[in-house]
């Protein structure tokens, strides 16, 4: 069940965008938005085109980040992996053998410290940084998440994704539609 994710990963935040998202050369999508009436619809829209599809936890309404959530967006939702900020809903994903990602918030020295600390023991895939700029002063304290860390939000331009894959990063998450179109690495 587990993939690589590699290079630009659109982000969907608003339903309006998922088929900028389905026509995109990219093979994975993070969905950052939906509800337990549409999410099945939404999953099954983005596989449908071939693409693996890892879901906010956090974020989609009406689904808790507990054992029975996670089991139905595995078991009925048919969702690819997670994404969230809670340890205990990455520890329930990965004895559900599905993908996830821990999203990790760093606005200052107090928040890398807690990041550092709160991903210590995770058995994530994937860290997932937020701010993504945020690496390029960072990235010493970080070396070792080498290979599975992904920098997201805030990432507008081109140029910017470049530099932070270019740090060593393995993917930029983007709800920037203009950069879902870009191939790098």
């Amino acid at each position: 069940m587990k993939f690589e994710i590699r290079g630009i990963i659109p982000a969907i935040r608003n339903t309006k965008c998922i088929d900028k998202a389905i026509d995109s050369d990219h093979k994975v999508v993070f969905l950052l938005t939906g509800n337990v009436l549409d999410i099945q619809t939404l999953v099954g829209k983005v596989k449908k085109n071939g693409k693996r599809v890892l879901v906010d936890i956090d974020l989609i309404k009406g689904i808790a980040g507990d054992e029975w959530g996670i089991r139905y967006l595995k078991d009925v939702v048919k969702v690819d992996g997670i994404i969230s900020t809670k340890q205990s809903a990455i520890e329930i994903a990965r004895k559900e053998d599905l993908m996830s990602v821990q999203r990790v918030f760093i606005l200052d020295s107090q928040g890398l410290a807690k990041a550092i600390t709160s991903t210590k023991n995770s058995h994530a895939d994937y860290i997932e940084v937020l701010p993504a700029p945020v690496v390029f002063y960072i990235c010493d304290e970080l070396k070792r998440f080498k290979n599975i860390l992904i920098a997201g939000g805030l990432v507008r331009t081109r140029e910017t994704a470049k530099s932070i894959l270019d740090k060593g990063i393995v993917a930029v998450t983007t709800s920037c539609t203009a950069l879902w179109t870009e191939q790098m690495r």
